[in-house]
């Protein structure tokens, strides 16, 4: 079995500014929403966000 090592945050909390985004990005840290949630966030920052789905498969590709 493969050892995840990225750091992944999932929040439901939608609005979280661009500097925070940046920031997390900055220190490796993915952040993960709802798909509905992910037109809250700024444009420039969506493609680093990854939905619940993404996520999921990502860990169980893992496994």
């Amino acid at each position: 079995m493969e050892q995840i090592t990225t750091l992944s945050i999932v929040v439901l909390q939608q609005g979280i500014s661009g500097n925070q985004l940046t920031e997390m990005k900055s220190s490796g840290v993915t952040l993960v929403v709802p798909k509905p949630y992910l037109s809250s966030f700024p444009k420039e920052h969506r493609e680093d966000i990854w939905t619940l789905d993404k996520f999921v498969r990502h860990v169980e590709s893992k496994q």
